[in-house]
């Protein structure tokens, strides 16, 4: 597998075992404190997915990947580092086209990944060799929300089609409403909500009950609300239009070939 992948005789790209997450943690914690908090719970919950770069032995880089709910094979990329001391040597780009490459025997269609423009007062834009190398791979910059992790800290979505487009076909459009489940703060963000919804063949949420999370977040001291539609869900669309939520930027074919996800928000502060 490493020869295939152009990675040198000793390196390796293997699955994750739970003596790896301490060494893990350490290199993420390299770059940021928040990541390594949230990846310290999740990986006390499941390790499946992600992978760990074994250079002789030693872990020097982790990444993975996992499938998103409610899509066709789209997938996202978890937290994707490597260790300080290999840095320039060319492993972070092989390390990601491994990963690209085990997930498209699993059958993924499309690879998305999340980053930001967070610039640090001694180290400046520390994501900015992420972002060159994930271009350099492939992916595509596809969505930016200013302000998103935290006022003057935006997220930058990029996406990486793995299997080539189906045939169009005839799109039929999603005429079923949208029950609210959840609103909730958006991990590792500053005052961000998203909401969270299931589609029902009811009557569905109104846009008093949209109002009522607008004032409960309010209430909270948040400063945006997020949520993300599927691209033939109009008439769901049009509730948050209406309730004053703006369309900002999509991922495109995320639910599926021809089946974008919009995202739409509302700023409080």
């Amino acid at each position: 597998m490493s020869a295939e992948a152009g990675l040198p005789a000793e390196v390796v790209l293997r699955p994750m075992t739970p003596d790896d997450v301490q060494p893990v943690l350490e290199i993420i914690r390299q770059h940021d404190d928040d990541d390594f908090e949230f990846a310290r719970e999740t990986y006390r919950r499941d390790i499946s997915g992600h992978f760990v770069l074994d250079v002789r032995g030693v872990v020097f880089g982790v990444t993975g990947g996992k499938p998103i709910d409610g899509t066709d094979s789209s997938y996202s990329l978890s937290w994707t580092y490597l260790h300080t001391a290999q840095r320039g040597m060319g492993l972070g780009k092989l390390m990601i086209q491994q990963m690209v490459d085990i997930l498209r025997d699993q059958g993924a269609r499309k690879l998305f990944v999340n980053t930001s423009d967070y610039v640090d007062a001694d180290r400046g834009e520390i994501y900015r060799a992420a972002h060159d190398v994930y271009r350099a791979v492939g992916f595509q910059d596809e969505l930016r929300h200013p302000h998103y992790y935290d006022r003057n800290e935006a997220l930058i979505a990029l996406g990486l089609r793995i299997k080539d487009p189906a045939a169009p076909g005839e799109l039929e459009m999603f005429e079923s409403g949208l029950e609210i489940v959840e609103v909730d703060e958006i991990p590792e963000t500053d005052d961000a909500y998203f909401v969270q919804w299931d589609a029902t063949d009811g009557p569905g949420a109104t846009g008093e009950d949209v109002a009522a999370i607008i004032r409960q977040v309010e209430k909270w001291k948040g400063r945006v609300i997020f949520v993300g539609l599927p691209s033939d869900a109009t008439k769901i669309a049009r509730l948050f239009s209406t309730s004053r939520f703006r369309q900002e930027g999509m991922l495109s074919d995320l639910y599926a070939d021809g089946i974008h996800e919009l995202h739409y928000r509302y700023d409080l502060a």
